[in-house]
């Protein structure tokens, strides 16, 4: 791989739909798939076709890449932390709120230690956040680099709205129902045929698409499309709202900050659940209506969202992540994997034993040969001495300010290895394998 003639972005396999808008960057990308504990094993066909450019390559072949990657694209904590090991620039994409993120998966921290836990990180790597919406951005103190994501209206076929009946796309519904507004969405089209498409096991008769030609089709023939979102906890649009309008559809949803939604002209907004029903009502007996407003949400979406601007602003992200790469605080052994020798652990370790009370243990209680083991995390350093966790630290808050202040010193003696192994298992912690954020 040639670095300087051929520059190569890493991403990794979530996301699907957005990922493949990074076929507009103009880079060769490879893919990281086949991850333990993921929702997706593979690239979902069903979502997206492959990117153009793209190739899939497993997390070890990522590693061994013999000339450093152009930018690292990076999902979430997990994808984060599993390119700990990969040299080069690197962008977190901010893909949720904090508080969405916390009431989605029942983060078990406070969501403000986590949030600093992710800016010490970012800082030390020379990392770079992007967010896909202010209100995203905003919820985790990372405004600074917005890139909304966008939609190509000539991908879509023409519209019919043949199908009397409206459409929303969502994944996961019986997980989000209050950032998704359920109960107001039941409420509002409770005598409305509405199609549900997405991935929702236990729930009766609704499917994903079989693939991206098979969900355009789906989005042409039906009359409206519907979203529905707490107004801090998600924004009032997602690229599935996005897709629709650029098919032709008018939109339904609450009134939301953040909607792209001029009432009554590219769709209807209402926080009365009566009133956006007979909105919908309207639109299934007048389709010249329906679309007229599909119409205007197309060319909305043209105007404010192509994937022209998206791949413009994306271009300068990675260019900002790369120039925050040259004043990473990290060394090269950060990224080589170096481990500190006995002595440093040692050293480290009591200091560690001041924010656990455990001080005096470490020394009469513990080896050199069970430090290492005692450091993957240091939660086992509380069950080697047989101690209850509650007589160590008072709360998570303590727990998780510890794990920070401890990494910190990890990596200031150059024990990179230990630092990544304790802010892994910190993460996975609070969030159990099954409920990892994608």
């Amino acid at each position: 791989m040639d670095a300087v003639s051929h520059p190569r972005l890493l991403t990794f396999n979530c996301h699907e739909a957005w990922v493949h808008q990074l076929e507009y960057i103009g880079y060769p990308i490879d893919i990281i798939d086949g991850l333990p504990g993921r929702y997706c094993q593979g690239w979902d066909l069903n979502v997206r076709p492959h990117p153009r450019g793209s190739r899939f390559i497993s997390l070890e072949e990522a590693t061994a890449a013999h000339a450093p990657y152009h930018c690292i694209i990076t999902h979430n904590l997990t994808d984060l932390l599993d390119s700990k090991m990969i040299f080069g620039p690197r962008i977190l994409v901010i893909h949720c709120t904090l508080d969405g993120l916390a009431r989605q998966h029942g983060l078990k921290m406070d969501p403000g230690q986590l949030k600093a836990m992710v800016y010490q990180y970012l800082k030390w790597l020379g990392g770079h956040a992007v967010a896909v919406s202010s209100l995203k951005g905003r919820s985790w103190d990372l405004p600074e680099d917005i890139v909304e994501f966008g939609a190509d209206i000539a991908q879509y076929p023409a519209w019919s709205g043949e199908i009397p009946a409206g459409l929303r796309i969502c994944n996961q519904i019986r997980n989000r129902m209050e950032i998704l507004l359920w109960d107001f969405h039941r409420a509002a089209f409770e005598d409305v045929p509405v199609r549900l498409v997405g991935f929702n096991p236990g729930m009766p008769g609704v499917f994903p698409s079989r693939n991206w030609e098979d969900l355009k089709r789906t989005l042409s023939s039906a009359r409206f499309y519907i979203h529905t979102a707490h107004p801090e906890l998600e924004d009032g649009y997602n690229m599935a709202t996005l897709e629709a309008m650029a098919a032709g559809l008018p939109v339904i949803g609450n009134r939301h900050p953040s909607s792209p939604i001029e009432h009554g002209v590219d769709g209807f907004l209402s926080d009365d659940p009566r009133e956006l029903n007979q909105f919908a009502k309207r639109l299934l007996a007048d389709r010249e209506l329906a679309g007229r407003m599909g119409a205007a949400a197309r060319q909305k979406i043209a105007e404010r969202f192509s994937l022209e601007k998206f791949a413009h602003k994306f271009r300068r992200s990675i260019e900002i992540a790369r120039m925050k790469w040259g004043e990473r605080l990290a060394s090269e052994d950060y990224f080589s994997g170096r481990e500190s020798s006995p002595e440093e652990k040692m050293v480290l370790l009591a200091k560690g034993g001041r924010f656990l009370g455990l001080a005096r243990a470490f020394h009469d209680h513990m080896t050199r040969a069970e430090i290492d083991e005692a450091l993957q995390p240091l939660e086992e350093i509380m069950r080697f001495l047989n101690l209850p966790r509650d007589r160590v630290i008072g709360s998570k808050e303590e727990f998780a300010q510890m794990v920070m202040e401890v990494s910190d010193a990890l990596m200031r003696i150059g024990d990179s290895r230990s630092a990544f192994l304790l802010l892994r298992s910190t993460v996975k912690a609070f969030f159990p394998p099954t409920s990892l954020p994608s």
